[in-house]
């Protein structure tokens, strides 16, 4: 048998670590202390392949 005790740890596991409980509805998800998180992706305008006037514009209306 090998000796599996030099191998465990007491530390907490990772799901002890994470404060997610479940989800509560689609991109909203209940943590262990009741709370609700919610995420959201946004994606700017490419500016590698946008003109320099347009690239100004931006500029300006931020």
């Amino acid at each position: 048998m090998v000796a599996l005790r030099s191998v465990r740890h007491s530390g907490p596991s990772f799901s002890d670590l994470v404060p997610y409980a479940a989800l509560a509805a689609n991109g909203v998800i209940l943590l262990k202390d009741g709370s609700l998180m919610a995420g959201w992706y946004f994606a700017g305008p490419d500016s590698e392949s946008s003109t320099d006037a347009e690239r100004n514009e931006v500029s300006r209306q931020i």
